[in-house]
C-alpha cells in the first residue's frame, strides 16, 4: 500500500537532525522506494530562517502578501499544490516522506481540518497516512522550548522569565499529547498513529536516525550519510537569562537578536559543560508531571502498551537554575568579551574593505589620468 508518512515532531525532539539526514540521503531514500521531496514555494522568503529540509510547511505555514497581509486564498493554492505534487509522486514512489514540527502546533489551532482534508487527498489517491510522533516528557519538553523561544527571540513570549511562561504555555504549546494524537486517530485510525518514546533506551538501533528509519521499515547501515553539524545547541541557562534581557530591549532589532543568539550558543558550549540545570527542580517537576498523568496513561493504552514505562527517570536530575548562581559573572564576562571582539572585527573588516575600494577608486583615477595624458 503507497504510504504517506507525516512525522509531526513533537517539538525538541530531534526533528532537524531528522530531516537534513533525510535531505542529505534522499538518493538512498529513492533507490528503496522513498521519496523525501522538496517543495520550493513563496514560504521560504517569509521563514527564511527555518531549516529549508522542512518539507511540510506548505501543510500549515501561514502566508502573507508584499504588503503583509495574510492571503488565505494563496495558502490554499498552495496547499493544493503541494498536494497535487504528492499524488504526483506517488506515480514514482510507495512512499513519500513529510517532516515539519510545526505541525504539531498547528492543528492544535487554526488547522485542526487538516486531518479530515489528508484523508479526503488519501481516498482520491489510493495511499494511507501515517502520523509519526516523538514524545518526551512533559516537563522536559517544556524547558526545552522554553529555552528556544528566548534563544530565537522572535515571539511575545521571548522576553518572559520561565515563571511567568509557566501561567501563559498552555497557548503556546500542547502537552496534552493524548488529545493531539487522539483527534488525528479519530480521522486516520488509531494503527496510523506511531509514537515513539525520545529517549535513547527506547531507540530501535540505539540511535535515534536508526529508530526514523527503523518506523520506515528500513535500516542504517554505512551506506548513509551522518553528519553532527546539525545539532540544534541548547543554550544554557546563565546565557538564556541574558538573551532573555536582551529580547526585552526595545531597542535592539530582530537581526541583532538573532547575531547575539549565534554568539550565545557558540558560548554554552562550554558553560554547559562546567555547569548543568534545568529550570525546575525536582519536587516542582513531578508536581508539574501530575497534570498530564491521566493523559499520559490513555496515550499509552491506547497507543504503545509495549509493557514498558512511558518514560524512564533520570539518575542524576541536574539542580534547579538560581539567578544568583556562581558561574553567572564567569559566562557574563564571556559574553562581555566575546560580544566587544566580535564588534571589532566586524568594524576592523569593514574599515578593511573601505579602503580596499578607496585604493581600487585611486588605481582606476590614475589610468585614466595616464591615459588622458598619453591620448
Amino acid at each position: 500500500m503507497k504510504t504517506l508518512y507525516l512525522h509531526i515532531g513533537s517539538p525538541k525532539t530531534g526533528t532537524t537532525s531528522i530531516q537534513c539526514f533525510c535531505y542529505a540521503n534522499r538518493d538512498k531514500l529513492m533507490e528503496r522506494g522513498y521519496c523525501y521531496p522538496q517543495f520550493p514555494h513563496p514560504y521560504l522568503r517569509q521563514y527564511s530562517r527555518l531549516n529549508p529540509r522542512r518539507n511540510g510547511l506548505f501543510l500549515h505555514a501561514k502566508y502573507k502578501n508584499e504588503q503583509g497581509i495574510r492571503d488565505k486564498e494563496e495558502e490554499a493554492r498552495i496547499f493544493k499544490e503541494g498536494l497535487q505534487k504528492v499524488q504526483d509522486l506517488f506515480l514514482e514512489y510507495d512512499s513519500i516522506v513529510l517532516s515539519d514540527e510545526g505541525l504539531w502546533r498547528a492543528v492544535s489551532r487554526g488547522r485542526k481540518s487538516l486531518w479530515r482534508e489528508l484523508r479526503q487527498e488519501a481516498e482520491k489517491g489510493s495511499f494511507i497516512v501515517k502520523v509519526i510522533a516523538y514524545i518526551r516528557k512533559q516537563d522536559e519538553l517544556l524547558e526545552s522550548w522554553w529555552n528556544q523561544t528566548i534563544k530565537h527571540g522572535a515571539t511575545k513570549y521571548s522576553a518572559m522569565t520561565w515563571e511567568e511562561y509557566l501561567h501563559v504555555y498552555p497557548k503556546d504549546i500542547n502537552l496534552d499529547y493524548y488529545s493531539l494524537l487522539k483527534a488525528a486517530a479519530d480521522v486516520l485510525g488509531a494503527e496510523n498513529i506511531v509514537v515513539r518514546r525520545f529517549q535513547p533506551e527506547f531507540f530501535a538501533g540505539g540511535s535515534l536516525l536508526s529508530d526514523f528509519l527503523h518506523v520506515l521499515g528500513l535500516e542504517l547501515t554505512d551506506e548513509y550519510l551522518i553528519s553532527d553539524q546539525y545539532v540544534n545547541t541548547k543554550m544554557s541557562e546563565n546565557y538564556c537569562e541574558i538573551k532573555r534581557i536582551i529580547n526585552n530591549m526595545p531597542e535592539v532589532k530582530l537581526e541583532d537578536r538573532w547575531r547575539y543568539e549565534k554568539m550565545l550558543r557558540e558560548l554554552s558550549i562550554v558553560s554547559n559543560k562546567e555547569h548543568s540545570n534545568r529550570m525546575f527542580s525536582n519536587e516542582e517537576a513531578s508536581d508539574f508531571m501530575k497534570k498530564y498523568e491521566e493523559s499520559n496513561r490513555k496515550l499509552y493504552q491506547t497507543f504503545l502498551a509495549d509493557g514498558q514505562p512511558l518514560f524512564l527517570e533520570k539518575e542524576n536530575v541536574a539542580e534547579k537554575w538560581r539567578k544568583e548562581n556562581s558561574y553567572m559573572l564567569t559566562d557574563l564576562v564571556r559574553f562581555i568579551v566575546i560580544a566587544n571582539l566580535s564588534r571589532e572585527r566586524e568594524e576592523s573588516e569593514h574599515l578593511r574593505n573601505q579602503n580596499h575600494g578607496i585604493r581600487r577608486w585611486i588605481v582606476r583615477f590614475i589610468k585614466k589620468c595616464g591615459a588622458s595624458l598619453t591620448g
